[in-house]
């Protein structure tokens, strides 16, 4: 779900056709399955072009017109959708989610996920506007 909604905002409608796209694609559909399957990975350039199959530049250059985005923003989109369904559905702690979600500190999740939602992880998890 949070795939196509990502695919929807950023492909004007076209967005299934994006994930569709990405994953007829060899070095984007190696790069989006590795991707989803170690989220919480410290994904590195390198290591993703690597197991792409294909140079940086190369991996930026198909993605970005299916995806209407570079891999790693499609990354941090996914996170941060999954992190928010885990605040809003869970009481799990903070420190867990930031973690699950691939980022190295609670303050780093934070910063991130206030400037995607506009709201703080806590103020959501509270039900603030």
């Amino acid at each position: 779900m949070i795939l196509r909604v990502h695919f929807q905002r950023h492909a004007a409608g076209d967005g299934i056709l994006g994930l569709l796209g990405l994953l007829a694609h060899r070095p984007t559909a190696r790069a989006m399955t590795a991707m989803m399957q170690a989220l919480a990975r410290a994904w590195r350039r390198d290591d993703l072009a690597a197991t792409a199959g294909a140079s940086r530049a190369t991996l930026v250059r198909e993605f970005r017109p299916l995806a209407q985005a570079t891999p790693f923003e499609v990354l941090a989109e996914v996170r941060l959708g999954l992190a928010r369904h885990a605040l809003a559905a869970s009481a799990q702690p903070l420190a867990e989610i930031a973690s699950e979600a691939g980022y190295a500190s609670q303050a780093a999740f934070s910063k991130a996920f206030k400037r995607r939602f506009e709201r703080s992880p806590s103020e959501l998890r509270c039900g603030a506007p």
